[in-house]
């Protein structure tokens, strides 16, 4: 009997692209799911749109408070039980075809995966390093096979199948509210607890992003962002994080604090 995968999404405000997330799961989705939503304390409209989601397939859950990702998915995890699997979806996603069944796969067939990663699919529908071809909707997706990770290489937070327990056994650090806790936990699953992460077949295509103007949701996020990734230099050694946020800084016009200039700097110079 196939396990059923608790898919959790965090949402705050975008109950329209929630919307069509839970709608391409249940278009694509064969294996056994039930998504639980958690609402961080939408307005009342927003919450009475995530409201009329709710089915046999679809718990909501309002939690009357807005949580980071990284703390918010932590608290998900109390709705699981010994040996479960948990899928963590954005909500500003749709999955592709068998997405989720190519995932399980990947997981079941090796003992130490903690988790497993997909193609995320940007706005523009490019994909540089892919070889296989799927549809969309109306859009077209390239994406390839990714297998092993490796060790010092992220797994997207919010797009990944993950064994609870593993999760379970990983460190809440404040720090990485601001972002980049992919990272953290990602290299905590790795280098701490000796896990591997591989890769899979599965698409997933990302709603909102555009690459003429990079994060624009976010702007107002890059401070605690750089922070945020300066933990990742700070705590493993890996400049990647910081690199990406300073140039999208930099290419924004945004600028860095004394602080943040001084400690990029010595980051790059390493």
């Amino acid at each position: 009997m196939k396990p059923v995968v608790k898919i959790v999404i965090l949402s705050r405000n975008r109950s329209y692209q929630l919307a069509q997330a839970v709608a391409s799961i249940r278009e694509f989705t064969k294996w056994p799911y039930h998504i639980i939503i958690r609402d961080h304390g939408s307005k009342l409209t927003e919450q009475a749109h995530i409201a009329q989601l709710r089915a046999q397939d679809v718990t909501v859950d309002y939690t009357g408070k807005f949580y980071s990702c990284n703390e918010g998915r932590r608290k998900a995890l109390n709705y699981c039980e010994p040996g479960d699997f948990m899928a963590f979806i954005d909500d500003d996603l749709k999955v592709g075809p068998e997405w989720l069944s190519s995932m399980m796969r990947v997981i079941l067939k090796r003992p130490r995966a903690a988790a497993v990663g997909c193609n995320l699919i940007m706005r523009d529908r490019t994909d540089n390093h892919s070889s296989l071809r799927y549809r969309l909707g109306s859009h077209e997706c390239k994406m390839k096979h990714l297998g092993y990770i490796g060790k010092s290489q992220m797994a997207a937070g919010g797009c990944t199948l993950y064994r609870a327990d593993a999760l379970k056994d990983t460190e809440y650090r404040k720090e990485f509210d601001g972002g980049y806790e992919d990272w953290d936990q990602t290299l905590q699953l790795t280098q701490n607890l000796g896990y591997e992460i591989w890769g899979s077949r599965a698409s997933l295509f990302h709603n909102h992003y555009k690459l003429d103007n990079g994060y624009e949701l976010d702007r107002w996020r890059f401070n605690d962002m750089m922070e945020s990734a300066l933990g990742i230099w700070d705590r493993w050694k890996i400049r990647t994080a910081a690199a990406a946020v300073f140039g999208d800084l930099m290419r924004m016009g945004i600028k860095l604090s004394k602080d943040h200039t001084n400690r990029i700097a010595d980051v790059m110079t390493k």
